[in-house]
C-alpha cells in the first residue's frame, strides 16, 4: 500500500511539474510575441527621434 501511494505522489508531482512548465513555456511564447510585434510596430510608425 506504501509503494502505491509513493507512486500516486510521484505521479502527482510529475503532473504538476509538468503543468508548470506548460505556465512558463506558454508566458515565454506569449512574451515573444509581444515583444516582436511591439518592434514591428515600431519598425513600421515613424521615427520621431530625429527631430
Amino acid at each position: 500500500m506504501q509503494i502505491i501511494s509513493l507512486l500516486c505522489n510521484a505521479e502527482e508531482k510529475a503532473r504538476e511539474l509538468m503543468a508548470q512548465e506548460r505556465q512558463h513555456n506558454e508566458h515565454l511564447h506569449d512574451s515573444m510575441l509581444s515583444r516582436s510585434s511591439q518592434e514591428v510596430e515600431a519598425s513600421i510608425a515613424p521615427d520621431d527621434t530625429h527631430k
